[in-house]
């Protein structure tokens, strides 16, 4: 392993990006068993640069058993301290609330919906008042002939906590398909910029970005989703067979959770295996961002990572996992970091 300087292969797709891939999954799985996580450690043996942030030690966990299938995270736009999550596979149509260290604190129902696979969740503004985007998009088969979002507006409500028997209904529907045919997406998000909904593909290789536009004028239309781009920063094994034997060992890089800064910089992709910073100038677009190596966000193993979200300063991410109990980490930017080599 070399240092935790930029690291730049040869060819995007070659052996060294592949052995580049299959070396971060080690890095990360040497700390799955350690009691304490040691980012400095990981960071010094990564062949990626680290991206500078921290985990904030009072980060605690999901232990409702109401959240067993955690599969989307989104951060209140009134609070930092709230977080909107999902259940998955056919679980209740229902938001559920929890505070920064995991502890429920409530459940919405979301009228006028259906979960037959929700795999993300996403807030956006729209109108000037905050907004929650569902992602009914898991397809694990690939043969969904249509996948939905549901929209509604972020509840609001006085107190710590949701009201009993809160409801929100959905504010509109979006059906869609790919250009390309059915795709399995955990990935969603929507870009503060274009206002266009952004969807990665999870069991592709590489992975490949989709467009969408998002506005009630597309409600009762079946849209496409248009592929903008594959998404080559991404790392890939060449190799999966050589991986670690870990629960997930060949699909450790399929993505499952996106997010987006609320100023549009900066995008953090979930995988199996790891987390990823990508950033963007001014003066591109994500097709390009994602083609270029991405930061490593180091954080401790999780057994099924899954959901991931930025604080609307875009200061902080919260991550978590399906299970429960799950870990809830949340990780602060720092504006500088120090690793020893």
């Amino acid at each position: 392993m070399i240092g935790a300087g930029r690291f730049h292969p040869g060819g995007r797709l070659n052996c060294a990006r592949a052995l580049l891939a299959t070396g971060v999954v080690l890095v990360i799985a040497a700390c799955a068993g350690s009691p304490a996580f040691d980012r400095a450690a990981v960071c010094s043996r990564s062949v990626l640069e680290c991206a500078p942030f921290v985990l904030d030690g009072r980060a605690g966990r999901i232990e409702d058993p109401l959240l067993s299938e955690a599969s989307g995270l989104a951060v209140s736009r009134s609070s930092d301290q709230r977080l909107w999550t999902i259940n998955d596979s056919g679980g209740e149509a229902a938001l559920y609330m929890v505070n920064e260290r995991g502890r429920y604190l409530g459940r919405v129902e979301v009228t006028g919906a259906a979960n037959f696979d929700w795999e993300e969740l996403a807030t956006f503004s729209y109108e000037g008042r905050p907004h929650l985007l569902i992602a009914d998009v898991g397809d694990n088969p690939g043969q969904r002939l249509s996948v939905t979002l549901y929209i509604v507006e972020e509840p609001a409500f006085d107190g710590p906590r949701p009201p009993l028997n809160a409801r929100v209904p959905v504010r509109w529907i979006q059906e869609f398909v790919y250009e390309d045919g059915p795709r399995d997406c955990e990935s969603v998000a929507v870009d503060p910029d274009t206002g266009k909904v952004l969807l990665i593909s999870k069991r592709t290789e590489p992975p490949v970005l989709y467009e969408l536009p998002l506005g009630p004028e597309y409600a009762g239309q079946r849209l496409v989703a248009r592929r903008i781009a594959s998404v080559t920063g991404l790392p890939v094994p060449m190799d999966k067979e050589k991986l670690p034997n870990n629960r997930f060992g060949k699909f450790s890089f399929q993505n499952t959770a996106l997010d987006i800064s609320s100023d549009g910089r900066s995008a953090a992709i979930l995988t199996y295996g790891a987390t990823w910073l990508f950033e963007r100038n001014f003066d591109e677009d994500w097709a390009s961002a994602f083609a270029r190596d991405p930061k490593l966000i180091a954080t401790p193993f999780m057994v099924q990572a899954e959901s991931l979200a930025f604080t609307p300063d875009g200061r902080s991410l919260f991550i978590t996992s399906e299970g429960t109990p799950a870990p809830f980490m949340r990780l602060r930017r720092e504006e500088s970091i120090s690793i020893p080599q």
